[in-house]
């Protein structure tokens, strides 16, 4: 304990690491103190207040004396949330904190992970990458809404971060239209998708998959749009899907994440009849 200035108040203090224990820029991260009270283990019943002072990897924060738990939220999503504590993975588990007038207590120090990954490289037929393809991962008992998406960089590589354990449906496509779209590893539904099953925290690399340029051949479309809330304000938390008519049936087509703005897009539709549902 290291005494400090304020005459009514306590501080906490700590840091936020990855699993290789490299600090992560605090700032980019919403720390959370819940000060304990209230009937049960609900956190969000218990009050709450946002972390306002960060420096190099470290945290820190002026508080009322009483106890209290941490809980570290990424605002940019890449990361899971966790509470401080030997398993910090729920409220019930976290480590309780005794707030003291005129102390600092140093937090147990909070690792952060990003779930299970899977990661993998986008070709084309010469074996060049493709950059901007869109991946999706679907569990592989529900194909309504992709539960993680990531895009291609330079070197035709994507990553899926933030998915549990478990069986995943992989779906490649091309936001302009030139090349196929395809499911892992070479099917044109999601019936007949291949499982990419990871466990607890695992890394799996290697999903690589090859489309094929069709840029010359049967047209296909592109359909934006925005979703807003009751206010008009750009709705950024929600999931489109596409459902495709073929006859007189309509199923799951594609899905994708709502990005900032409430902004949508679809990209490489072919011709045909669609609904959308938010």
């Amino acid at each position: 304990l290291l005494e400090v200035s304020e005459a009514s108040c306590g501080a906490l203090t700590g840091s936020v690491v990855e699993p290789d224990g490299n600090f992560l820029l605090t700032e980019r991260f919403e720390i959370y103190f819940y000060a304990l009270g209230g009937e049960d283990d609900d956190f969000e019943q218990f009050e709450k207040e946002k972390v306002s002072n960060f420096d190099a990897g470290q945290w820190s924060a002026s508080l009322a004396p009483g106890q209290s738990v941490v809980r570290v939220v990424d605002s940019w999503s890449e990361w899971r949330s966790a509470w401080a504590g030997t398993d910090g993975q729920t409220y019930s588990t976290a480590t309780t904190f005794q707030v003291t007038k005129k102390w600092t207590t140093q937090v147990t120090q909070v690792q952060l992970t990003d779930g299970a990954r899977i990661s993998g490289t986008v070709t084309d037929s010469a074996e060049a990458p493709i950059r901007g393809i869109t991946v999706h991962a679907f569990a592989s008992e529900d194909d309504t809404a992709a539960v993680s998406d990531a895009q291609t960089n330079s070197r035709g590589e994507y990553t899926l971060r933030n998915l549990d354990k478990g069986s995943y449906r992989l779906r490649f496509s091309d936001g302009l239209g030139d090349y196929e779209t395809k499911w892992y590893a070479d099917s044109e539904t999601f019936a007949a998708a291949t499982d990419v099953v990871v466990a607890e925290n695992q890394a799996r690399t290697g999903i690589n998959i090859e489309l094929a340029d069709v840029s010359n051949e049967a047209p296909t479309y592109n359909v934006t749009g925005t979703v807003v809330d009751k206010n008009d304000g750009g709705q950024r938390e929600a999931q489109v899907t596409a459902f495709k008519q073929t006859d007189s049936r309509w199923s799951s087509y594609l899905s994708t994440s709502v990005r900032k703005g409430g902004v949508f897009g679809f990209g490489g539709l072919p011709a045909g009849t669609y609904k959308f549902r938010v």
